[in-house]
């Protein structure tokens, strides 16, 4: 893998490992999925996406310098659940839960973070998507999968296929 750096590339030491502050910012700036680095110590955050601001419904400014309990997003015993089990099980962790939007909104979400240093203070590094669509089209299938299903049962068969239904 070739990492971006201005004028040129160079051999990357590892995935994204050293990105310049141009490319990270357009790959932030460019995913619908919500992104935060927050600090592990005290969960305060120290860099948000526009993504999490649309799906928390605070602006980037308000989100930066507080924590995800101080905005209600979170409680402070789920962000400790969440610490303990992200530092249990190495650098990574993937689970789904619920947060709460500025107006209380409950939003589905799956969330991925990997823990790091950044300027010698452990952080977290978080994906979050939010599942709402999904899980909407999940319920029109099966809502479609049962109407089918009545239809098919209601039906009369053919003939030649009467032995052949449940």
């Amino acid at each position: 893998m070739r990492e971006h750096t201005p004028g040129g590339t160079a051999p990357a030491s590892g995935p994204l490992a050293r990105l310049d502050g141009e490319l990270a910012a357009w790959l932030l700036a460019s995913t619908s999925d919500g992104f935060v680095i927050s600090r592990l110590s005290d969960g305060v955050v120290v860099q948000a996406n526009e993504a999490y601001g649309r799906m928390t419904g605070y602006r980037v400014e308000e989100i930066v310098g507080h924590t995800a309990d101080d905005l209600g997003l979170v409680a402070a015993e789920a962000r400790e659940g969440w610490v303990e089990r992200l530092s249990a099980n190495g650098a990574t962790l993937e689970a789904e839960g619920v947060m709460r939007t500025r107006t209380g909104e409950e939003l589905p979400v799956r969330v991925v973070a990997r823990t790091g240093i950044m300027e010698g203070e452990r952080i977290s590094a978080t994906l979050i998507r939010d599942l709402t669509h999904e899980r909407d089209v999940e319920r029109t299938l099966r809502r479609r999968g049962a109407i089918l299903e009545t239809v098919w049962l209601a039906a009369e068969p053919p003939p030649n296929e009467r032995s052949s239904r449940p």
